[in-house]
């Protein structure tokens, strides 16, 4: 009898290793010259938060005067990251007795596996609780390798994304968890994950959110599991609601739908009254009526405090940042790529998991409601994640739990056998780590652009902390993290214009408009990296303002390329510089324009 137990324990541990060995590679990709960077700009502006916060300013940090120099722009990152990240600091400290520069140092290296570990965690015991053993080892053995799931808690990464990937496991894996024994503490915790995802992510995790709710609408017109849902709504609308007084106190009400807001509030509100309609059993005209106007006032209220103006709810609603997208990542669409690489991004980044959506479809009729429900959750992240990339933090979590719940369904007796086929769907990712494990052993850090970016910081730091810079928007977002300088654009939806001013700095064959924006804003050195490079970043900027791919001469006639070209010799002398990045006064120009 306690062979199982001592199984399941086993691989548990094996597990953690895992966990452990296929992020290992990215220490050699982030070793730089005094030790480890971040993984990126978002990290860094993040772990300025945590800086700020524990320098006494509290977790609650609404503004930034780091980037949009000289003015700042709102900060648009709620303050669960921020708590997390202190209490890591926090206890690294009580722990360990380093000061607080060292203590930072490895919490800010350290974080983002320990928050995978607990993704791991939280798969182990929903998985108990689903399916006993078999479902563990299931949802365990299916996530390890994952390339989205390695991404978001990778080491470095201190951004807020293997967070939010906790909170769905916790919100989609827990009204699944308690599915066959429904209780009012499954349903409280449900609820408080649910508020506490919509603070952390806004309408990120809303898509999630919405296909819980959905559930529990169907479930509540069934009269199934009645205690359960109407414990969540209450729960999650009054932590919902308690979160936005704290977060955003005393101007509550914030109705940018990034963020969590007004809205969200009153998407509780709805969906509460809605599911209580749905279970009675009487539903007479003047209840349906009593219900239809309380939804219509709610949305009335709601739309009075927007000021009536639905058209800026979102920042996907502006153009500028529609011509911004362009330069992101995250945002690209495998639509513009072609069927090759869209396949082949997926084999070595979810394997053949995807196939589950395809089966569960396929068999649709015959699975058990959370089944199905799983199924549609994996379709719809699937559709998104192919209009966006960044959804494929969603979409692994609802591609496990699916895959595991179609194996508990379809091959009850071989659920073995089911169990070893849904791993082996796994099977190119892990040669995807092997081949990370092979590149890394080659890494030559020394280019590592991010590792320039922090000697550019560390020489402004000695020789003119506190000016403002003129960098490409990436660039900047790093140098604004690293706290030594202030810079005009970086990569975050709040700081439009700022990132709009910094088009044209880089793009304007104008001397007026050139040097116009930069005594308005007080620029005093521009970030230069070598020729070749400084050229592609020019390339990229004339992209996204004309929407086509400028000629070299074209990006040859801006304005700021000959400055940097006229002005080279004047560059400051920093000796942990490489001399092929230039950091090149602007305040004599100024003068003599």
């Amino acid at each position: 009898m306690m062979r199982k137990p001592v199984l399941v324990g086993l691989f548990l541990l094996l597990a953690v290793a895992a966990h452990w060995v296929v992020r290992w590679p990215e220490l050699a990709q982030l070793r730089g010259r005094d030790g480890y960077v971040m993984a990126g700009p978002d990290c860094y502006m993040h772990w300025r938060l945590v800086t700020r916060a524990l320098a006494g300013e509290g977790v609650r940090i609404r503004w930034m005067m780091e980037d949009n120099a000289p003015y700042g722009r709102p900060n648009e990152w709620t303050s669960p990251m921020t708590i997390v990240s202190v209490a890591g600091v926090r206890l690294v400290e009580a722990v360990s007795g380093w000061p607080r520069d060292k203590a930072l140092r490895v919490t800010r290296l350290w974080v983002g596996p320990v928050i995978g570990l607990v993704a791991l965690g939280g798969l182990a015991w929903l998985g108990w609780r689903t399916g006993g053993w078999l479902m563990v080892v299931g949802w365990v053995g299916t996530w390890v390798a994952l390339k989205p799931v390695i991404e978001a808690s990778g080491f470095g990464n201190t951004d807020h994304h293997g967070l939010n990937q906790v909170l769905a496991i916790l919100m989609l894996g827990g009204a699944v968890a308690w599915w066959r024994n429904p209780t009012r503490a499954g349903g409280i915790f449900v609820g408080l994950v649910s508020a506490v995802a919509l603070w952390s992510a806004g309408s990120e995790l809303l898509p999630a959110w919405g296909l819980v709710a959905l559930w529990a609408g169907w479930e509540m017109a069934h009269r199934q599991r009645v205690e359960f849902w109407r414990w969540w709504w209450i729960v999650g609308g009054i932590g919902t609601a308690m979160a936005l007084v704290f977060e955003f106190w005393p101007a509550v009400w914030q109705t940018r739908l990034e963020l969590l807001s007004v809205w969200h509030v009153t998407l509780w509100g709805i969906t509460g009254g809605l599911l209580e309609f749905l279970c009675r059993e009487q539903r007479r005209d003047r209840q349906r009526v009593a219900v239809g106007v309380a939804v219509l006032l709610t949305l009335v209220v709601a739309a009075a405090v927007r000021g009536f103006k639905l058209d800026a709810l979102h920042v996907m609603q502006d153009p500028r940042f529609v011509l911004h997208a362009t330069n992101i990542v995250e945002l690209e669409s495998f639509g513009r790529f072609g069927v090759e690489e869209s396949l082949r991004y997926w084999w070595w980044a979810v394997g053949l998991l995807p196939v589950v959506v395809a089966v569960g479809w396929w068999r649709f009729r015959e699975l058990n409601p959370a089944g199905r429900w799983l199924v549609i959750c994996a379709g719809v992240f699937l559709f998104l994640t192919f209009q966006q990339r960044r959804w494929d933090v969603f979409l692994v979590v609802a591609l496990v739990l699916a895959g595991g719940m179609l194996v508990s369904e379809f091959w009850p007796r071989w659920r073995w056998v089911g169990l070893v086929g849904l791993v082996g769907l796994t099977v190119p990712t892990w040669f995807a780590v092997a081949r990370e494990w092979e590149s890394a052993r080659s890494y030559d850090w020394t280019g590592n652009v991010t590792v320039r970016l922090e000697a550019v910081s560390e020489c402004l730091g000695r020789q003119a902390p506190g000016t403002i810079v003129l960098a490409p928007w990436d660039q900047g977002s790093v140098l604004a993290g690293l706290g030594q300088v202030r810079v005009v654009g970086s990569g975050y939806w709040s700081n439009l214009d700022g990132l709009m001013d910094e088009q044209v700095l880089l793009t304007t064959e104008s001397p007026e408009v050139f040097w116009g924006i930069v005594q308005r804003r007080g620029i005093e050195f521009l970030v230069a990296r070598e020729p070749a490079a400084f050229l592609l970043d020019l390339t990229l900027a004339k992209v996204v303002v004309s929407g086509r791919v400028p000629a070299d001469v074209e990006v040859r006639r801006t304005v700021v390329w000959q400055v940097a070209a006229r002005r080279q010799a004047a560059a400051l002398v920093c000796p942990e510089l490489p001399t092929e990045w230039r950091i090149i006064p602007l305040g004599r120009e100024v003068k003599r324009q």
